[in-house]
């Protein structure tokens, strides 16, 4: 199960230090002190999870396992994954040799990490928080507030 895992980490390290060399290469938001590194991948029941840094980004990364590949959609389009501490919204995309790949970005630019180190152990610390479940009274709720008449004609002014 873990060299699945670990096939779809090469992979899309493959295929992120192919953009770094061609398309990202030069581009100033991108971090000299980074290179593209893929962080914790793992297996969780049908989907394989983990992180990857590059020098212009820090993402989430989600695909299916080889049995059970994620249903095709749209690439650009959204996807909500539901994990122990909360809703994670994702995009959809696209990577050659894994098809379908959802991310969700953490960091963007990346110019707040001095080192490679620095950004791995936040790659590392993030993915561990996302599956380390809150306590029920810190749980994230989604609540929708109903302005009242007034607030929607005086754009909530008293």
């Amino acid at each position: 199960m873990e060299d699945e895992a670990e096939g779809v980490a090469l992979a899309l390290v493959r295929h992120f230090s192919h953009i770094a060399r061609t398309t990202m290469a030069d581009v100033p938001i991108c971090n000299p002190d980074l290179f593209v590194e893929a962080v914790g991948f793992h297996r969780r029941g049908e989907r394989i999870f983990g992180m990857v840094v590059t020098p212009w980004f820090l993402n989430l990364m989600i695909t299916g396992v080889k049995d059970k590949p994620l249903a095709e959609a749209s690439v650009g389009g959204a996807a909500a994954y539901r994990l122990p501490a909360g809703e994670v919204d994702c995009i959809v995309n696209s990577v050659p040799d894994l098809g379908r790949v959802d991310s969700c970005s953490l960091f963007s630019p990346m110019d707040a990490f001095e080192n490679q180190e620095a950004a791995r152990e936040t790659a590392a610390h993030a993915l561990a928080a996302l599956f380390h479940p809150l306590p029920e009274d810190e749980t994230p709720a989604r609540r929708i507030d109903t302005p009242s008449r007034r607030a929607l004609f005086t754009s909530g002014r008293a």
